[in-house]
């Protein structure tokens, strides 16, 4: 299943990409390998084009346990290589040239190996999501009650780990195709209207989003669906902290040149950032929110306002912080339509439970 799945992923890369064993056997190869290393073609062994590779360094066959990074000496040239178990452990190697590589020991966190991480899971999740529809619509169907409760439980889980594979994703993955699916938004009407969902799910808690707009019809060139993962992970972090009537504040103001925003919350403890934003930590509260990763939430939004060429600035107030965000107004008008892409689909589930919203929160009920 691991093999079919690395197939299909990896056929149409641009990048060469390569399937092996620990003997070394070469068992796939995508289009762009075969193109660029027709000498593996006659003998089906990884070592007929790069007789310098080995395990050597890695800790052996068994112990590659995550995605490494091998390095060119020329600093420019790369291969990402990733582990997998079935019955037997199999390799992917991805190579962005054809050069010899030697360990970077500090380098072990790659973009490729993160997004085929993000696309398994949900390749995984979805397929669960269909048998839990199918499931529900025949208990629906047979009026049949009892179990219902394992099935949100079920959905819940699915829903944290689809969570879990957009933050890392966002954090860790590749940025080089956000330029292209970049566009002129209304920044007012698309973040009031991403309030206005999350508000739904805030109650359940007790807790209350409240916003000032003073932003008219302000524009900025923003990647939607990333720009709102990253505000909803603010969201999620500070409802993590909030007592059951405890308040957020979001602030929209604007300037001759940029859109501002200013977030409040009187409650999240310090220290969160100690350290930088390198390192992942888990955080819990009342039973909510069991998968926070502070630290990669803050690098995501961080992230995701300089690839719009903003800033983001970061205060703790201990207890509480103070996050300001600082984009660029550009001058294009963009239709006034506002909608959140849903991540899956399920017919027999109603609320707006299946939207982006409902994944990046799925911990506060």
């Amino acid at each position: 299943m691991e093999k079919q799945l690395l197939q299909q992923l990896f056929q149409q890369n641009k990048q060469p990409v390569l399937g092996f064993d620990a003997e070394y056997r070469v068992f796939w190869m995508n289009e762009a390998a075969c193109r660029q290393f027709p000498d593996i073609l006659e003998e089906m062994d990884i070592r007929k084009a790069f007789p310098g590779f080995s395990f050597a360094g890695l800790g052996g066959p068994s112990g590659l346990d995550a995605p490494v990074t091998l390095q060119a000496e020329d600093g420019q040239s790369r291969i990402t290589l990733l582990g997998f178990c079935e019955e037997e452990p199999f390799y992917a190697a991805i190579w962005s040239d054809h050069r010899m590589y030697a360990l970077r020991q500090d380098d072990t966190t790659s973009a490729e190996g993160v997004e085929l991480m993000d696309a398994w899971m949900r390749r995984d999740v979805f397929h669960i999501f269909n048998h839990l529809e199918k499931l529900g619509q025949l208990m629906e169907q047979n009026g049949i009650t009892a179990g219902t409760d394992s099935l949100e439980r079920i959905e819940k889980s699915c829903q944290q780990l689809l969570r879990l594979g957009i933050n890392l994703r966002g954090y860790y993955g590749s940025s080089r195709e956000q330029d292209s699916m970049a566009e002129p938004v209304y920044m007012g009407e698309f973040l009031n209207e991403l309030f206005r969902q999350a508000d739904f799910r805030l109650e359940a808690s007790g807790i209350r989003l409240m916003r000032q707009d003073q932003s008219g019809l302000s524009v900025c060139r923003i990647e939607k669906r990333r720009f709102a993962a990253a505000i909803l992970n603010l969201i999620d972090l500070s409802a993590a902290y909030l007592p059951a009537d405890g308040e957020m504040w979001f602030i929209m103001s604007h300037t001759d040149r940029q859109f501002c925003i200013t977030f409040s919350d009187p409650s999240m403890p310090a220290g969160l950032l100690s350290g930088g934003l390198n390192c992942m930590e888990t955080g819990q509260q009342d039973g909510r929110s069991s998968m926070i990763l502070p630290k990669v939430s803050f690098g995501f939004l961080d992230r995701v306002v300089r690839e719009c060429g903003g800033r983001c600035l970061l205060r703790e107030e201990n207890p509480g912080i103070r996050v300001g965000i600082r984009l660029p107004l550009c001058t294009e008008k963009p239709l006034l339509t506002v909608r959140d892409e849903s991540a899956y689909t399920a017919r027999f589930r109603g609320l707006n439970r299946t939207s982006l919203v409902s994944i990046l929160l799925s911990d506060l009920e």
